[in-house]
């Protein structure tokens, strides 16, 4: 009977050991979810800090804008009470000079137009030194001028020295673009 009383005490201590243990491994669990829980909201608060922070900035320059906008009118007729800003028109009256010679096609603007397109660019068949100008182009932009000025995909491929399913992706995307915006 004594050692089944021992044994049973033993077998309690043991019990007794373990449900401490059990505790400290709770308890230190729960210390690192508590230290966890401060982390999280400490990076909320840092968050919130900063969303009020932006909110705020947003909110003043708004305001300037509302502010700034509806001063507007006051403004435009001050500036038409005083008379057109002569800076402003200078640049008005240089603007439509140029426009007339754009429409005209006259001059040292038609010059520079056409120096800035390959030689033969309004001709048709070109030479291969024409060629070359297609060549350092973007192949975006090169294959849409050569497209449309009649060639077919062969024939762009061989003048950029491209692969033809590459001009055909480069048309292809061009298509896909304007069905988008169509829809």
């Amino acid at each position: 009977m004594a050692v089944f009383a021992v044994i049973f005490l033993i077998l309690l201590g043991w019990l007794w050991w373990a449900k401490q243990e059990s505790a400290r491994a709770s308890a230190l669990q729960l210390e690192e979810l508590i230290s966890e829980a401060r982390m999280v909201s400490q990076d909320m608060e840092a968050m919130l800090s900063n969303a009020v922070d932006l909110s705020r900035s947003v909110i003043d320059d708004f305001d300037r804008r509302l502010q700034a906008a509806q001063s507007l009118p006051s403004r435009l007729a001050a500036e038409q009470a005083a008379g057109p800003d002569p800076v402003v028109q200078f640049y008005q009256e240089l603007a439509a000079e140029a426009h007339l010679e754009m429409q005209s096609g006259s001059g040292e603007l038609k010059a520079a137009v056409e120096q800035c397109q390959p030689a033969g660019a309004a001709s048709g068949p070109y030479a291969e030194e024409d060629y070359e100008a297609y060549r350092h182009m973007h192949p975006t932009l090169a294959v849409h001028q050569l497209y449309r000025q009649g060639m077919d995909v062969k024939q762009i491929s061989q003048i950029l020295q491209r692969g033809q399913g590459e001009v055909h992706l480069i048309l292809n995307l061009e298509r896909k673009k304007k069905m988008d915006k169509a829809t």
